[in-house]
């Protein structure tokens, strides 16, 4: 049955306890306040909202005699995740360097996963979830842009991203705002508000700014396929307006090639090898034949979380110029958690953009579900994971945030309609039975 949405808040009620604990939590995730306050460091301020916010869940969920707590389909599949994780870890290569990544790596993601199935319970919820995203995005963006105005390079010659975690290294920046690019554009064909929806189109503005300051060409491989996936759905609308964005597009891209010669020659470099003076290209495809060679050896359990790199430098003699990363997100599961472990995340992500495809809206007028897309946020976060699962192809970020807050998201979406059909259906039924003829 397809999933409902209404798109109209009406008097929920949205700032609960347990809601205003997710919002920390995610804030935490994105701002990094101990970067700027050293002292932090030392606190487990996330684990403490995290406890505080569980705990205030399932007191209510038992004063309501009702379950501890509630998982989703999209939280019992990342779980048979963890579980094929943890399976591993014993058949690790180095046992001790995975259990370290898996609690400073997934364990965090978990708490995500618990704390929003069994908070969000609203639409409006949901948008100020994706609003905060985007803001976090902006701030991130400007952070990263004002240092590639100042010059503050690293010791590649590319700009400081923002903080000291997932957001730092350049690569990894644009990919972050990639996936937050299409629930920006989906904020700002939904949003009624005029000073909010110029709010959202800046944010796509700064946040495409920073992938180009970045000089990541997984960010620009990620920019055209967004901008080529826009195109293909204004196309069929309005021909006219389609024609207008690509011209407009063009000139944007033409401009910040001019402004920025680098900019062009490591778009270049993507076909031209001559242009990639630090042969990264084709190191990072060498990476992936040994990933190949790694999983041909270790089909079942891989080489345990995080290992990748000890194996492959293992493959070459302990060489030390091997400790680099496999830039495949698939390969790099397949090599550490075996073709299982692919399978299993594979089957995440394709399961929860098959389920975001069933989403409808319903009609304020009529309460009947329309046909088409107008579910702005599910289409936009249907989007943010396609351009996740495109763009892994060239990147190593299979256990940061990225995808696993999307299906969070798209799941607590999922949920709100499901209620919304319920609630629905059930108005409809006493409507239906108040219009009856009276018997006489």
């Amino acid at each position: 049955m397809a999933h409902v949405v209404k798109q109209t808040a009406g008097d929920d009620e949205v700032w609960t306890l347990p809601f205003k604990g997710l919002v920390a939590f995610l804030g935490l995730y994105y701002l990094s306040p101990e970067d700027i306050f050293p002292f932090l460091a030392n606190l487990p301020i996330g684990k403490i909202i995290a406890g505080v916010t569980l705990s205030v869940v399932i007191a209510r969920n038992l004063s309501k005699k009702q379950s501890w707590l509630v998982f989703s389909k999209e939280a019992k599949r990342f779980f048979i995740f963890v579980a094929v994780i943890v399976i591993g870890i014993p058949f690790s290569i180095w046992s001790g360097g995975s259990v370290e990544v898996f609690l400073q790596r997934i364990i965090p993601i978990a708490m995500f996963f618990v704390i929003i199935g069994n908070t969000v319970q609203t639409p409006k919820q949901i948008r100020i979830l994706a609003s905060l995203m985007v803001a976090c995005g902006v701030l991130i963006s400007a952070v990263a842009c004002y240092h590639y105005a100042i010059g503050e390079v690293d010791q590649s010659g590319r700009l400081v991203g923002y903080g000291s975690k997932e957001y730092q290294n350049p690569n990894d920046l644009s990919f972050g705002l990639l996936t937050l690019i299409p629930l920006s554009a989906a904020l700002f064909v939904g949003e009624q508000r005029t000073a909010r929806k110029w709010f959202f189109a800046v944010a796509i503005g700064v946040m495409g700014a920073a992938i180009l300051a970045s000089m990541s060409r997984t960010g620009m491989v990620g920019l055209a396929f967004l901008g080529g996936l826009m195109l293909v759905n204004m196309a069929k609308k309005n021909l006219l307006k389609t024609l207008l964005a690509a011209a407009l597009l063009t000139v944007l891209g033409v401009t910040a090639i001019v402004i920025s010669p680098t900019l062009a020659d490591r778009i270049e470099s993507i076909f031209n090898d001559e242009k990639d003076d630090a042969g990264s290209k084709a190191e990072r495809l060498a990476h992936m034949y040994d990933a190949l060679i790694v999983i041909s050896e270790h089909p079942l359990m891989g080489v345990g979380i995080g290992q990748s790199m000890v194996a492959i430098v293992a493959m070459h003699n302990n060489a030390a110029d091997q400790w680099v990363k496999i830039h495949n997100v698939y390969l790099l599961v397949g090599t550490e958690l075996g073709i299982p472990g692919l399978c299993v995340f594979a089957w995440m992500i394709i399961a929860v953009f098959r389920a975001l495809k069933q989403t409808k809206v319903v009609e304020p007028q009529n309460h009947m579900p329309v046909n088409g897309p107008t579910d702005y946020l599910g289409i936009g976060l249907r989007h943010a994971i396609l351009v996740f699962a495109i763009v892994a192809a060239f990147s190593p970020v299979a256990y940061n945030w990225f995808l696993y807050i999307l299906i969070g998201l798209a799941s607590a979406h999922m949920k709100a309609s499901a209620q919304l059909v319920s609630s629905s259906s059930a108005s409809m039924s006493v409507l239906r039975h108040s219009l009856r003829p009276a018997r006489v």
